[in-house]
């Protein structure tokens, strides 16, 4: 098992290229590429671990400012969503099966607040908020092609589907994302979306106050646009190709070729080829399958895998960065961060009856 690490980047004395620059409000840039500094955190693991697993290792939690977790769960009662405290312990379940009011098939965990829990169903194509009494307080069904990731004001981020890809868009609950507006065009937001040569966008969205962030996974390129679409700052880091380790592309051909002499349908060589192939070919350094997100100081954090680790890197306003190794074997870019809590998906010990497991750190200075 890996050890848990916590490494500042400076105090390693090594050459970063991170790029934070701040911009005008007509988009040009107003300030120099600024040097690394120390932002000096610590992730302390909680203590208790959540009273039910989840469901899937692939859905990603949502943690509240103080520390509770709602997440996708299989329970007795035939819910599906539970809010779980602080301490781990199960205080509310919502949604059972189906597809009437309150009832959901396929949901996503959004956003936890004080008062409300809201989730995403995406094979309804719907928002279903209620109270954290268990209470439904609305259900709105949407009338275009989109998935929720995250909560702007009023309004919702999402990704719109298109040929070849997605495009962002806000839109509002209300009206179903009839009057959904695409973020208002950009030369960098352009060249965020572009992806890689012969393949889709690999923007990874996020929300920042009343802002929104854009994100090219592939080549580590994120933007903070204002509500009005106005490029304020961009981190870059030229960190090279992303590629899997031998030992991971032989895993994997291996995991492959059991899986399908099971189904009775044996690889050939030229099948195994074409595999090998994929697996040798960049991947992101971070998905879509999570939106970006700040932590209660405005710092973004960026959880991604490379090779055979989990890091978390954490970026402050000032241009410091800083990277956290995660003991967090099986992740799927399931993870979520709110004021001083992280929260991510893992596989479970092998000898557990369960299959995933959510881990929460505490974010707090390093002492």
């Amino acid at each position: 098992m890996r050890r848990v690490r916590s490494i500042a980047y400076l105090a390693l004395g090594a050459t970063l290229s991170l790029a934070v620059t701040a911009c005008s409000p007509n988009g040009s840039v107003a300030g120099e590429r600024k040097t690394n500094a120390p932002i000096a955190l610590q992730l302390v693991p909680s203590e208790t671990a959540l009273e039910t697993a989840p469901a899937s290792a692939g859905i990603a939690p949502t943690v509240s400012s103080t520390g509770e977790v709602v997440h996708r769960v299989r329970l007795a009662s035939g819910r599906s969503i539970a809010l779980f405290d602080s301490l781990g312990r199960l205080v509310q379940e919502f949604g059972l099966r189906g597809q009437g009011p309150g009832e959901v098939m396929s949901p996503m965990p959004l956003r936890i607040t004080d008062s409300s829990v809201t989730v995403f169903d995406l094979q309804a194509m719907r928002l279903t908020e209620w109270r954290r009494d268990g209470s439904l307080i609305q259900v709105w069904p949407l009338t275009v092609p989109v998935r929720p990731v995250a909560s702007v004001g009023t309004r919702w981020l999402a990704l719109q589907n298109a040929p070849g890809g997605g495009i962002p868009i806000l839109f509002d609950a209300a009206d179903g994302g009839a009057t959904a507006q695409p973020l208002a065009e950009s030369p960098f937001l352009d060249s965020l979306l572009a992806g890689t040569p012969g393949g889709p966008p690999t923007a990874v969205l996020g929300s920042w106050g009343n802002g929104v962030i854009v994100g090219d996974g592939m080549a580590y390129r994120i933007g903070f646009f204002d509500s009005t679409g106005t490029l304020v700052r961009r981190v870059e880091r030229n960190l090279g190709d992303n590629l899997r380790t031998e030992a991971q592309i032989a895993t994997e051909i291996e995991t492959a070729r059991a899986a399908a002499v099971s189904a009775g349908k044996p690889l050939d060589a030229a099948a195994v080829g074409k595999l090998e192939a994929e697996l040798r070919t960049p991947q992101p350094w971070f998905w879509h399958v999570t939106p970006l997100q700040v932590d209660g100081a405005g710092r973004l954090w960026v959880v991604g895998q490379t090779r055979d680790s989990v890091f978390a890197d954490v970026f402050d306003t000032a241009g410091g960065v800083e990277r956290h190794w995660l003991d967090c074997p099986g992740f799927s870019d399931g993870w979520s961060v709110n004021a001083g809590w992280l929260a991510l998906v893992c596989a479970a010990p092998e000898e557990a009856e369960y299959a995933a497991v959510v881990k929460r750190y505490r974010i707090v200075p390093r002492q």
